[in-house]
């Protein structure tokens, strides 16, 4: 089964829907494009819905929002976590409800830098599963 051939069945369904990774994508790029317009109906990018800033690296130009790369100084908005309600018509009553979205990048205001397991840093999100 395709990637797309996925996203067509996924997309049929009623119930929500998180889809996330690293696209090594700009939000510009086909395959980001794709993802959206494969959901009828819509499915959000959650950093646009509900991306916190969660500062600079001292103010610095080093820290974009919502990007993750490269991690010394990321400049690029590569990964992404796209998000559709319950489509039961009960908008924020039932299913997934997006609380947050953040870039974890601690440590940099003491002039430290985390060590990650990545060339990407960590995008977050807080999802409440209602019923």
């Amino acid at each position: 089964v395709s990637f797309l051939q996925y996203l067509e069945e996924t997309a049929a369904s009623t119930e929500g829907i998180i889809l996330c990774g690293d696209f090594n994508s700009l939000s510009l790029f086909r395959s980001v494009q794709t993802i959206q317009s494969s959901f009828e109906g819509g499915i959000v990018d959650t950093w646009c819905e509900k991306g916190i800033d969660m500062g600079g690296k001292n103010g610095s130009i080093c820290r974009v929002k919502g990007c993750t790369f490269p991690v010394s100084c990321p400049l690029m908005r590569l990964d992404y976590i796209f998000w559709r309600k319950n489509k039961n018509g009960r908008d924020g009553e039932d299913g997934l409800v997006l609380k947050c979205v953040f870039v974890l990048a601690g440590g940099e205001e003491k002039g430290e830098q985390l060590k990650y397991a990545s060339d990407h840093l960590p995008l977050c999100a807080i999802f409440t599963i209602m019923s």
